[in-house]
């Protein structure tokens, strides 16, 4: 038993175990000397400690095993007579080189653990983690789950002065079984609640007629069918605020900065190109209403556009389902393979669209000195004894076009109108164009009210100087005018008109 060799023990040694003192490891090339010291269980222990202590988002391993050398083992650094660089410790203690505190920390605290406290989570996440399968895996039926976020617009849109405006951020909805882009919201200036209560009135009452609102017609392009979302995946800025209105039955919030807690939504904002040229911006030749229109069709039609061979499955191969995300959807529609519910349209403009109140006069319904009328709306049963009244109405934000007020007999609807007949065109304005008409409507009545002091007094100065009479010389006197000796000579020349 003696001769046998001892395959009983391979794998057992630990360099902890052994009893010698002499150091372990390869030799140095320049000195032939083992340079690496005999770490001990407590060495080992101090380098994860000095590890945790001196780690940092963004620090460097090296940059860790220097803070280490200095503040925990009270290492310095000096010059040999080579000119060589080298730490050393006053007292001759023995330190750990930098391949034993890496090596350490590789196999006590793990290299992915590391990498997490150097970049961060979501870069480990996002560069380096295995794959933990597909996000729409525990999706069953379409409107299951959607995925809602909001990105701004490359281009300022213009104004009727010509001059830009602030950009839009468009939300924009995404059914994660499908793929297909269902509902687009807007706000102007900033991210608002108002954008996710657009896009999810748009998936509500279907693209098609939402497109109708900017007077858009999709064709032949087919969209969604309507209906309300499930569960909403936002991040935690004005998609998961109050005044969104009444949420999903379930609403998810993604953590702060987590690109992949809503991966789809997040990989479908338009790309764009960086250069390094001097700073410019862009401004659309489009104005806020047709730029916002610009995105509906553009949403309409990713549907066709998007490649979702990734979502089919060996059934929609088999019955040659289209890979698009408009095919998938029809599908599984087919089926009843939808978790959508069911609303009216005046229920879904109460629940999502801006509340307003609009003034009633004997010209009609205002907002914003703007006027809106319908043949449906009586605009007389409305009024009070002075003439003025009031009414509740609700209005789409980017695109007041069209607005919706209550009565008794439910809401109707109410188009913007002009003064005389002209281009309709100049009637699809946005909220904040119509605050800016009413701005200018009032500067301009302020103006006139100055105006027509001055040019009356002109008239009468403009007519004394052309006539030498007063404009309104006039003496007023007792009795009724006596007109007779003007009829009798009128007579007597034989003028009987």
């Amino acid at each position: 038993m003696a001769l046998l060799p001892t395959t009983h023990r391979i794998g057992r040694w630990e360099r902890e175990h052994c009893k010698t003192d002499t150091p372990l490891g390869r030799r140095a090339k320049l000195t032939g000397r083992v340079v690496a010291p005999r770490l001990t269980a407590g060495d080992k222990q101090l380098i994860r400690d000095s590890y945790k202590r001196h780690r940092q988002l963004g620090k460097s391993l090296k940059s860790i095993y220097e803070d280490a050398l200095k503040l925990t083992w009270g290492c310095k650094p000096t010059k040999n007579s080579e000119g060589f660089f080298f730490y050393y410790h006053p007292q001759g203690r023995p330190y750990p080189t930098f391949r034993q505190y890496q090596y350490e920390l590789f196999k006590g605290i793990g290299s992915e653990q590391i990498r997490i406290d150097k970049r961060g989570k979501e870069y480990v996440r996002n560069k380096t983690a295995a794959s933990r399968g597909r996000f729409t895996e525990h999706t069953a039926n379409l409107m299951e789950r959607v995925e809602a976020d909001g990105d701004w617009s490359s281009a300022h849109p213009i104004g009727l002065d010509k001059s830009p405006l602030p950009r839009i951020v468009t939300v924009r909805l995404i059914d994660s079984l499908s793929g297909c882009h269902i509902g687009v919201g807007f706000s102007e200036g900033a991210e608002r609640a108002e954008a996710y209560r657009s896009a999810e009135f748009a998936a509500a009452i279907g693209l098609r007629r939402y497109s109708g609102l900017f007077g858009l017609d999709p064709g032949e392009f087919e969209t969604p069918s309507p209906g309300l979302i499930q569960v909403s995946i936002t991040d935690r800025g004005s998609g998961a605020t109050q005044q969104v209105g009444d949420p999903a039955p379930i609403r998810e919030l993604a953590t702060a900065y987590s690109g992949q807690s809503k991966s789809l939504v997040e990989s479908h904002h338009p790309r764009t190109s960086q250069d390094r040229e001097a700073p410019s911006h862009m401004v659309s030749n489009l104005g806020p209403v047709q730029m916002a229109a610009q995105e509906v069709m553009r949403a309409i039609a990713h549907n066709y556009e998007s490649d979702a061979s990734g979502r089919m499955t060996p059934e929609m191969l088999a019955a040659n389902v289209a890979a698009t995300p408009i095919s998938i959807w029809h599908y599984m529609e087919t089926r009843g393979r939808t978790a959508a519910g069911r609303i009216s349209f005046e229920a879904a403009v109460r629940r999502f669209l801006q509340r307003k109140n609009f003034s009633i006069t004997r010209r009609g319904v205002t907002l914003e000195h703007f006027r809106f009328g319908s043949p449906d709306f009586d605009v007389q049963k409305h009024l009070r004894r002075d003439g003025v009244a009031s009414v509740t109405g609700y209005i789409l934000p980017m695109c007041v076009r069209h607005v919706w007020v209550e009565s008794t007999v439910g809401l109707i609807q109410l188009d913007a109108q002009l003064p005389f007949a002209d281009s309709d065109s100049q009637l699809y304005l946005s909220l904040t164009e119509l605050q800016h008409h009413a701005e200018r409507t009032r500067a301009s009545q302020t103006a006139q009210r100055d105006q027509r002091q001055a040019a009356r007094a002109y008239a009468k100065q403009h007519f004394l100087e052309q006539t030498g009479n007063e404009f309104d010389r006039s003496s007023r006197r007792a009795g009724a005018a006596r007109l007779g000796n003007h009829r009798s000579k009128t007579r007597a020349d034989g003028d009987f008109s």
